[in-house]
């Protein structure tokens, strides 16, 4: 899980290659996590302990050091460079094919039958109007929906292939969760917003300077008469529309048609357009290309560029994630000695009564969420006789808070809580149940998926102590231990709700 921090929550931010450094750590500390709930236990290595409570340094940054110093970090750190150079791969060719898609556009604009002039305003609206548009629904997304969705984008897409690219060649539960952890921070959240950016005003850049050389080349190897024509409109209509083009390509010392020009460059049919205003139109449409093309797509990519910067050095790991939680005691051991840290007990002085079944308002809706689920596992699950309203899965502290704002808007009737067998059942996972209880003040039910994988990967033995470890976490989350249930994502098991429904109290 990763988490954004202000100024206020780190004494400084680091920059260079000590934020560089920072931030593949992090991502290197987060696969390590990501690959310890995959292989269902931490790995242990009391050595890389040992040097993380040697380090100095604060709770992140003795996570970030055992990662470094366990013994699959080399290969989970070629994951991430292997994903890197595929984004850099996919982005030089995307960059190339920009690049001529922009020649080519910039050819097609400028292209005209023998004695027929080039309509300028068509040739702009060609070689512009798409950049600009898309320019200014990415203002107004930046502006208006911080949060929307970026991949619907040619960075986006890009990345997108980065990433099935680096999959490819990235088998294996430790190269999977590099893979994982490396894709969820820079293509996700914050981070991914700039990053995406950047290369999709990369890309449009590209374009731009692509259009631009094809016309510069044209310009100087042809003859090109540039005109305007109308059938319902007068020249009072394009005299201003044009003088209005020329105020920034004028600004930036770029030739220009005068009003007269302008006038006598309407295409009637009758003959050829004198070719005095030649010059001054080519300057025009250059100068347009660069003031209200390449300047503004540079002007984002350095604004993209910059907040990426920040965000990277802002980059922070969430301790409170399942699987760091765990690793507090080894790491701060005088957190334990201070009496920060309130270590679970284990054994008979441990145990609770079993909560009584709660009774369900069947009048209110049924919801669901997932903690620690791969979306490709099949979700949302639909059951065949019950409605059930999705919150969605929650696999950051952005989901978490999303999730519980959600619950306290719907009020449900009953809460569902999907998580995977495979997970730790720690006080992170409780901590979010509980959170979610008093969110949504309606009775929960644990819904266990992937418990055929948990039985294939422990037995018999070793999977029933870790069933019996979630009902003793359902116990004390107030979850009676009858409703914790075996459940698959992509097989909706409409009995075993059914059956949470039916115990419920009257």
């Amino acid at each position: 899980m990763i988490r954004s921090t202000t100024p206020s929550q780190s004494s400084k931010t680091p920059s260079g290659p000590r934020a560089r450094a920072d931030f593949d750590g992090r991502l290197l500390a987060e696969a390590v996590r990501l690959a310890e709930q995959a292989e269902g236990k931490p790995f242990e290595d009391p050595a890389a302990e040992a040097s993380a409570r040697a380090a100095s340094g604060d709770f992140e940054q003795r996570i970030v050091q055992r990662a470094r110093a366990l013994e699959v970090s080399k290969p989970l750190l070629e994951t991430l460079s292997q994903f890197q150079s595929s984004l850099r791969g996919c982005l030089a060719v995307a960059l190339a094919l920009a690049f001529a898609a922009g020649a080519a556009t910039g050819h097609a604009a400028l292209s005209a039958e023998a004695g027929e002039a080039v309509n300028f305003h068509w040739t702009v609206l060609a070689l512009l109007g798409v950049a600009s548009l898309t320019l200014c629904l990415w203002i107004l997304l930046t502006l208006l929906a911080p949060r929307a969705p970026t991949m619907v984008s040619l960075g986006g897409l890009t990345a997108w292939a980065a990433r099935r690219l680096a999959g490819a060649f990235s088998r294996g539960t430790l190269r999977g969760a590099m893979m994982k952890s490396a894709a969820n921070a820079m293509l996700r959240g914050g981070i991914a917003r700039w990053t995406v950016g950047a290369m999709t005003h990369g890309l449009w850049l590209s374009f731009l300077l692509g259009a631009l050389a094809m016309t510069l080349l044209i310009l100087s190897t042809r003859q090109v008469v540039f005109a305007w024509q109308t059938t319902i409109l007068s020249e009072a209509a394009y005299l201003p529309i044009t003088r209005a083009l020329a105020v920034l390509p004028e600004l930036l010392g770029f030739t220009t048609p005068t009003s007269g020009e302008i006038l006598d460059s309407r295409w009637t049919g009758a003959g050829s357009v004198t070719s005095a205003a030649s010059n001054a139109w080519a300057g025009l449409l250059v100068g347009c290309i660069v003031a209200y093309g390449i300047l503004p797509r540079l002007c984002a990519l350095a604004f993209c560029l910059f907040a990426h910067g920040r965000a990277k050095a802002r980059f922070r790991l969430d301790p409170s994630a399942p699987g760091y939680l765990r690793l507090r005691e080894k790491l701060m051991p005088s957190a334990e000695r201070e009496g920060v840290v309130d270590p679970d007990r284990e054994g008979p002085e441990g145990e609770l009564p079993p909560p009584p079944v709660p009774s369900i308002d069947r009048t209110r809706s049924i919801a669901i969420l997932g903690s620690e689920i791969d979306a490709a596992a099949g979700w949302p699950p639909s059951f065949a006789q019950t409605a059930v309203e999705d919150i969605g899965l929650v696999d950051s502290r952005q989901d978490r808070e999303r999730a519980l704002e959600a619950l306290r808007g719907l009020r449900p009737g009953l809460v569902l809580i999907a998580v995977s067998a495979l997970t730790t059942p720690d006080r992170g996972v409780a901590a979010f149940v509980t959170r979610v209880a008093e969110a949504s003040d309606a009775p929960m039910a644990l819904l266990l998926t992937e418990a055929g994988r948990l039985r294939a990967r422990y037995g018999a033995e070793g999977s029933a102590e870790r069933f019996e470890d979630w009902r003793r976490l359902a116990a004390r989350c107030g979850i009676p231990p009858s409703w914790v249930a075996e459940f698959d994502l992509g097989d909706a098991d409409q009995a075993a709700l059914d059956d949470i429904l039916g115990r419920s109290g009257p």
